[in-house]
């Protein structure tokens, strides 16, 4: 069990700092005690104080021997350590590898995910093996993974493709209404329905600032679960673009998803919108630990996982997923002013492309 800690890499650069400290000071405590000593003993000389010469050798010894014991008790506590615990399964929690050796341990650790992912073509290997990615310094080991993984990613679109190929779902029902459910990037589309082209009668927006699977989500969905309701002679596209504030709660959000289909009447369409990028060059320092490294693997979870899960609960609901992340490069939503100064909204450019995008997706899913 303490072994297996113990190759952890993260646990590994703890002891290693951990490390460093102690032989910091194990260094600078002897010096700081020896230097006292000798400035006191200089004083005291000088002085021709015999009695206080007397007290003043004491003190000396008393700090030698402080400083010895601080320098030697770890090294005979390391010693003792590697009698006692000579299986090797305890190496690296006694010798604790260098930098170079710990980073050469995540490269380890992100092949074995990457060959996991692989063998097994399943999305949530694929997500952990990316994810693992932020962890290694290498850039160039970086690179060939995510190569690896994007050949991998290919086989679980194309294999996935053939389970969620609308073509064959003959619609008895017309949509004629529309809601769109999301956070702050949603809730601009408010201030420029006009510009967005919404239609007043038959399209209905509710957002949030901050909206996350703990915060006002919820309320949200169950807002227009009762409008869907008190409108029997209506059929809905259910847009929900959420996930911004996701905070790794995907697997949330999927199973509040999945509920809220199986008590929907299944003439009501649901489609899941990808959560949009990031500027990464421009994103506020509070929001630096969510990047699109982390967006795509919700986008990821959502499009397979997901959609898998909900059609495994409900085989007659019409759930979709729509793409506007992958719609462009990253290069075209920063180059086409699509994204504000903070790097998080989207101005009403940006804001447009992905309505418009949206609107494609449901049209296209429609007439398929």
């Amino acid at each position: 069990m303490i072994g297996s800690i113990c190759s952890s890499p993260k646990v590994l650069e703890v002891m290693k700092l951990v490390d460093i400290v102690i032989l910091i000071i194990r260094i600078v405590v002897p010096i700081i005690l020896i230097v006292t000593a000798m400035l006191k003993y200089a004083k005291v000389v000088s002085s021709g104080d015999e009695g206080a010469l007397q007290k003043t050798n004491k003190v000396v010894v008393t700090n030698l021997i402080a400083a010895l014991l601080v320098f030697f008790i770890p090294l005979f506590i390391y010693l003792v350590a590697k009698l006692v615990f000579s299986n090797p399964e305890y190496r690296n929690c006694i010798d604790i590898p260098s930098y170079s050796e710990i980073r050469k341990i995540y490269v380890d650790e992100g092949e074995s995910l990457v060959r996991k992912a692989e063998q097994s073509k399943n999305i949530d290997d694929y997500n952990a093996a990316y994810n693992y990615l932020l962890n290694i310094s290498d850039k160039s080991k970086v690179a060939e993974f995510k190569e690896r993984l994007a050949k991998v990613k290919e086989a679980i679109d194309s294999a996935e493709s053939n389970k969620i190929d609308p073509g064959n779902d003959n619609k008895q029902y017309v949509v004629t209404d529309i809601i769109h459910l999301g956070d702050s990037r949603t809730e601009d589309y408010l201030n420029i329905k006009s510009y967005l082209g919404v239609d007043n009668e038959k399209e209905t927006i509710y957002a949030k600032t901050s909206t996350g699977y703990d915060n006002n989500f919820k309320a949200q969905m169950s807002t227009a679960e009762r409008q869907i309701n008190s409108n029997s002679g209506k059929t809905y596209a259910i847009v929900v673009n959420y996930g911004v504030n996701a905070k790794g709660s995907y697997k949330e959000f999927c199973n509040y998803y999945d509920d809220f289909v199986q008590r929907m009447d299944k003439r009501h369409e649901f489609y899941i919108v990808s959560v949009n990028p990031f500027d990464e060059k421009k994103v506020r320092y509070y929001q630096q630990s969510n990047t699109n490294a982390n967006l795509e693997i919700f986008n990821n979870y959502m499009k397979t996982t997901c959609i898998n899960q909900i059609k495994a609960n409900s085989p007659s609901a019409k759930i979709y997923y729509c793409d506007v992340y992958g719609s462009i490069s990253l290069s075209e939503w920063v180059n086409n002013n699509y994204i504000t100064g903070d790097g998080i909204h989207y101005t009403k450019e940006g804001s447009k492309y992905i309505y418009d995008t949206t609107k494609k997706c449901i049209s296209t899913i429609k007439t398929r």
